[in-house]
């Protein structure tokens, strides 16, 4: 789904390649109603709420990683 957002911010308004992002090439998946949901109408506003949106998500992606890694490294430090 983040690849959607992601076209959603630049612009991709072609439901059917919105859709194409989240199956591939299972078409046995669409039953419409992903078809249904995407189709809207997506404003600047709206495209600019996601890539805040984005922006927050990978910062908090970022963090959780740093602190996953610090707290192996810290485990590791016991167990020697």
């Amino acid at each position: 789904m983040i690849n959607v957002i992601k076209v959603l911010i630049a612009g991709e308004t072609d439901v059917d390649k919105l859709v194409q992002l989240v199956y591939g090439n299972t078409k046995n998946k669409q039953n419409g109603k992903l078809k249904e949901a995407l189709s809207g109408n997506v404003k600047e506003h709206h495209r600019q709420f996601l890539e805040w949106s984005m922006q927050l998500y990978v910062l908090y992606e970022k963090k959780a990683l740093n602190n996953w890694l610090a707290w192996k490294k810290y485990v590791v430090n016991i167990i020697l």
